[in-house]
């Protein structure tokens, strides 16, 4: 069966190109054709990430911008399915440009549409009257779920459609297909991913629990910060295969970031969460923790938590309890 997938994976988050590769990735196993939707034409901004297109042009079939009438015509005529799926795509501050073309209003009720993973990245605002219609187009589609609990209630309130949370297409594929990207062997090393690691009370913070952790160098993916005692080495603009590469291969991770985490996960790695920084009431990763019963890896600077040397020794013990999980969901 012939699927467009609509999804955010043209920007610089490396969660968003993760995830729909990943979706691609396994309904292909399944036996679908599917293909990805370009960035819409409206959306503003310098057009794709080069590192997002890079990795997606290489590992997946991209169909052309879509210019104009004649375009979305063609593509309803030769696909069955449409999928739109993101835990952002649904944010009308970062959308608003191109519409309810994440709602797929371009689609006809004769064909089946899906939300899957649908969210709002938190943000909740916009006008009643595009409420109103993001509801008119969502009353036709067949299935819809949502990327965290707190988008799940906003869609049954907003949109009035029950959507359960769902985890990401990432946990649908085995560490094996990861890997297969990025073939390589242990160099047993640190690696830090966390945004806006300038700050000084972040750096110290952090430097500390790399010292307490292991005097191995440590490695920084796409951050430009020197962190006192600490022997780092930066890694700028890295490709995605090669964030896979070094999450793959490294001995722990320590981030704030939901890709990071979330690849740790699957590959089995040591992985520390640093939480001051994120939105606690309003964070899928906080919520992909809990779930998994993982809230021991949380660590917070404001309560001076000093576990980290553990932490960062050996993979959380429910891992296996997330590796069932894994093969329960991809069953279904």
């Amino acid at each position: 069966m012939k699927t467009v997938i609509a999804s955010m994976w043209f920007g610089s988050d490396y969660s968003d190109v993760i995830a729909a590769w990943a979706l691609y990735k396994y309904l292909e196993k399944l036996g679908y054709e599917p293909v990805l939707l370009s960035k819409p034409l409206d959306l503003p901004g310098n057009g794709e990430n080069l590192i997002a297109r890079k990795f997606i042009g290489k590992h997946c079939t991209v169909l052309p911008i879509l210019r104009n009438q004649d375009d979305y015509d063609n593509i309803v005529s030769e696909f069955d399915t449409f999928l739109s799926f993101g835990g952002r795509m649904w944010n009308y501050a970062d959308t608003v440009d191109c519409g309810h073309y994440f709602y797929l209003d371009f689609v006809p009720d004769s064909k089946k549409k899906i939300a899957y993973g649908a969210g709002f990245a938190g943000k909740y605002t916009a006008p009643d009257d595009y409420w109103e219609r993001a509801r008119y187009y969502l009353s036709a589609f067949a299935g819809v779920s949502a990327a965290s609990d707190a988008d799940a209630s906003v869609i049954k309130k907003k949109l009035g459609n029950k959507a359960a949370a769902v985890c990401g297409p990432e946990f649908l594929l085995k560490a094996e297909d990861y890997l297969s990207l990025v073939p390589g062997s242990v160099f047993g090393n640190n690696v830090l991913n966390a945004d806006d690691s300038d700050t000084d009370n972040k750096k110290d913070f952090i430097a500390a629990m790399i010292r307490e952790s292991d005097p191995l160098k440590t490695y920084i993916l796409n951050e430009t910060a020197a962190y006192a005692g600490v022997s780092v080495k930066e890694v700028g603009n890295v490709s995605v295969e090669e964030y896979i590469w070094y999450i793959a291969n490294c001995k722990s991770v320590i981030t704030d970031s939901y890709a990071a985490a979330v690849l740790a996960l699957i590959l089995n790695k040591p992985f520390a969460v640093l939480t001051s920084y994120l939105d606690l009431d309003n964070n899928r990763l906080i919520e992909l923790l809990d779930e998994f019963g993982l809230s021991s890896v949380i660590v917070d600077k404001n309560i001076r938590y000093v576990g980290y040397k553990k932490i960062l020794c050996e993979p959380p013990a429910p891992c296996q309890r997330i590796n069932n999980y894994i093969k329960y969901i991809s069953a279904k």
